[in-house]
């Protein structure tokens, strides 16, 4: 594939990852509102007063099912998030973070990196409204300010032509999702 190519593919991959982030989200909120006992109302009561359930079925509408979905929408839009960074990388040669376009998509996958993991972890999905709350912000500011961006390749400035680009963009990338998940935490506390 040649530079052109690979830049539509990954601006294509970018976009859809954004779109899948906000179903995610839609999801995440139903997963987070939807009342915990619905489920216990699905039974009928029996003659000696014990709750049986009546067709042995989850039901259509259950937390439980808001929130799987959730979570496989989100590892969908981090797969397509991870190519559409991939492929970038790939047509500019260098870590897709030394423009006002690509740090705010890459930080975004950070954090969806670091969520993914802690609810993992966690077992809980809480959070993940108030995760990708943050998240759409970032990818939304830097694909719909900047979109124009996402076929331009800029030359890497001489001051970033270094290995120390990764280690420090890497780490500092890293904290501030540790942190955002933390302000997601609290957000979701409050």
């Amino acid at each position: 594939m040649n530079q052109d190519q690979l830049l539509h593919l990954s601006s294509t991959s970018l976009f859809l990852a954004f779109w899948v982030y906000a179903i995610s989200l839609l999801f995440y909120v139903a997963h987070a509102i939807y009342p915990e006992y619905a489920a216990a109302q699905v039974g009928t009561a029996e003659a000696g007063g014990s709750l049986a359930l009546g067709s042995g079925q989850e039901p259509m509408f259950s937390r439980a099912r808001f929130g799987v979905t959730a979570t496989t929408m989100a590892y969908l839009g981090y797969a397509l998030m991870s190519v559409g960074l991939g492929m970038r990388w790939a047509a500019q040669g260098y870590w897709p973070v030394a423009n006002a376009f690509e740090a705010p998509l890459a930080f975004s996958w950070m954090i969806v990196t670091v969520y993914l993991i802690a609810e993992a972890r966690m077992r809980t999905r809480i959070v993940g409204w108030a995760t990708f709350l943050i998240v759409l912000g970032l990818s939304g500011y830097s694909l719909f300010d900047f979109g124009s961006g996402s076929t331009v390749i800029d030359p890497l400035r001489p001051a970033l032509q270094s290995n120390w680009l990764r280690v420090h963009v890497g780490m500092a990338m890293l904290s501030y999702s540790f942190f955002a998940l933390g302000g997601a935490l609290s957000l979701t506390y409050l």
